[in-house]
């Protein structure tokens, strides 16, 4: 491993005394989300889009300053970091796809959206097999009720001659 020191990396002073005196810190304050309390899906789907979008700009630049530092420089470690950067602007891409597909979806209760069906392939009981035993008596039991509760009609048609 080299021995070289981050603020060489990156080309800055390491700042001296102590971290008091380094930076006026001011207190980073948690943003005001109340306005997203109401949004409709159409808003929230516009809104993530355009960060979505916003992103993918961002690290279009990143991308291209990286490359420069990667050709700059030669170095394998660099063009691995390039490859990263270009798998997620390419997943941030799917991304925005997806959020085009799931609005749609969202929006169209005859496409899926609405209400929820859930569909279970495999379901685990946590819990004793005594705990499973009553568990399946108390539903046999809810079934028998509603099979008695039920009145079956049987209607035959006579001939009128």
């Amino acid at each position: 491993m080299s021995d070289t020191k981050l603020n060489e990396i990156l080309d800055v002073d390491v700042p001296t005394g102590s971290p008091e005196t380094w930076v006026d810190i001011t207190p980073i304050l948690a943003p005001d989300l109340t306005h997203y309390a109401n949004n409709t899906v159409e808003q929230d789907a516009t809104e993530s889009r355009t960060y979505i979008r916003t992103a993918m700009a961002q690290l279009s630049t990143a991308i291209t300053e990286m490359m420069a530092v990667a050709k700059a420089s030669g170095k394998p470690r660099a063009y691995e970091v390039v490859t990263q950067m270009l798998r997620s602007l390419a997943e941030m891409q799917q991304d925005l796809m997806g959020s085009h597909q799931s609005e749609q979806v969202l929006g169209q209760p005859e496409l899926g959206g609405g209400e929820v069906h859930n569909h279970i392939e495999q379901a685990v009981f946590v819990g004793s097999t005594s705990e499973l035993s009553e568990l399946v008596r108390q539903k046999r039991l809810e079934r028998a009720e509603r099979e008695a509760n039920t009145i079956t009609v049987s209607v035959s048609h006579a001939a009128n001659t």
